[in-house]
């Protein structure tokens, strides 16, 4: 999807420029100074109160840099990572317990290569439930992370990625399914992305270690 003119020549326009303007300045002097993921949530009250759609079940690191808050939404248990380059002059929307990692670059922006103006386009990121984005990757303007899938470290994805597969490289390819089927179709079906006990992978013993038995996500409730 790629936005219209009228839509980008808001983006630039001198009303969004001051807005962002302020909106780094408060988040360079209320929020960078704490560590990690001290006060988060005083920095997810700022986030809101710039337009942010932010769960306070959510997690965000100081360091993390938002392009801008309006164009952020973070669903429960979804967390930004140290260092993350949240570009999002488009829409970026993290789904629950999806987890980008550190020095990520969400990228919603580019340029059309048609055009000798090179004018500006954009699309919206989503990070599906219990996706993971691991450390230093890239994620391009378009992309859908799918349910359950893992972006390798280091990868670069410009493509969408389907549900339940482990992707990596540049351009990122698939490696493998996350889980086996017959696991994926139960585990989607009790949607466990919205357990609030962070324990529930070890508790089910996901990794299929030698006591586990696939029927006992049948009796999973929450």
């Amino acid at each position: 999807m790629v936005m219209n003119k009228t839509i980008i020549s808001h983006r630039l326009s001198f009303s969004n420029q001051l807005f962002r303007l302020i909106w780094e300045i408060v988040w360079l002097i209320f929020v960078r100074p704490f560590p990690r993921t001290y006060f988060n949530k005083w920095k997810i009250f700022l986030l809101r109160l710039f337009g942010a759609k932010v769960s306070y079940k959510s997690i965000v690191y100081s360091s993390a840099k938002i392009y801008n808050p309006r164009n952020l939404i973070m669903e429960n248990n979804s967390c930004l990572g140290h260092n993350v380059d949240c570009y999002n002059v488009d829409i970026v929307h993290l789904k629950p317990n999806s987890l980008v990692s550190q020095k990520v670059y969400l990228c919603t922006a580019s340029h059309n290569i048609k055009m000798t103006d090179f004018e500006l386009i954009t699309a919206p990121i989503v990070v599906g439930e219990n996706a993971w984005v691991a450390a230093d990757s890239f994620v391009g303007m378009g992309v859908t992370i799918g349910i359950n899938s893992v972006v390798g470290a280091r990868s670069s994805v410009f493509k969408n990625i389907p549900d339940n597969v482990v992707v990596g490289g540049n351009p990122a390819k698939g490696i493998k399914n996350r889980f086996e089927n017959e696991i994926i179709d139960k585990l989607n079906a009790i949607q466990w992305w919205n357990f609030s006990d962070k324990d529930l992978i070890a508790k089910i013993k996901l990794f299929q270690n030698e006591e586990f038995n696939i029927n006992d996500l049948d009796n999973i409730k929450y």
